[in-house]
């Protein structure tokens, strides 16, 4: 049962909700790369 409960699970996630995911992804690593750049400006 498992097995079909994670085959539906697969099923639901449609283009939609993985795009956002993708765009959280992209937003905390845009986030990452400006607290390293403030943190490589400040060794400066």
């Amino acid at each position: 049962s498992n097995r079909t409960l994670s085959v539906n699970f697969n099923d639901i996630q449609d283009p939609e909700t993985r795009i956002q995911d993708q765009s959280i992804l992209s937003m905390v690593f845009i986030a990452a790369a400006k607290l390293d750049f403030k943190i490589l400006c400040n060794y400066r």
